[in-house]
């Protein structure tokens, strides 16, 4: 069965430059966005499915990804205090 499920992961003060999820194996992460105050990502999932580890990097424009050695896939960008602030969401490959 498939379906979409949302992972709180936090609000903007919590949220971390590199976090792991742990996903339904062959989720595909379809959003990344504030609902009701907190972060969150949505992904398309088949719950019944072993959980796997999947690792993320969120970095605001003009922050350097270069630390990151490995291949970065953009999943969202977001634009918090009104676009005073933008935050963009990666998956790491």
């Amino acid at each position: 069965m498939l379906m979409v499920a949302k992972y709180p992961i936090g609000e903007l003060g919590e949220l971390k430059t590199e976090m792991e999820l742990e996903l339904p194996r062959g989720a595909r992460v379809l959003a990344f966005a504030q609902q009701h105050g907190i972060y969150c990502v949505w992904a398309m999932v088949n719950p019944e499915s072993p959980a796997e580890c999947r690792r993320f990097v969120l970095a605001g424009t003009g922050h350097s990804l270069d630390a990151y050695a490995w291949d970065l896939r953009h999943i969202d960008t977001v634009l918090p205090h009104g676009g005073s602030l933008v935050l963009h969401f990666f998956e790491c490959a």
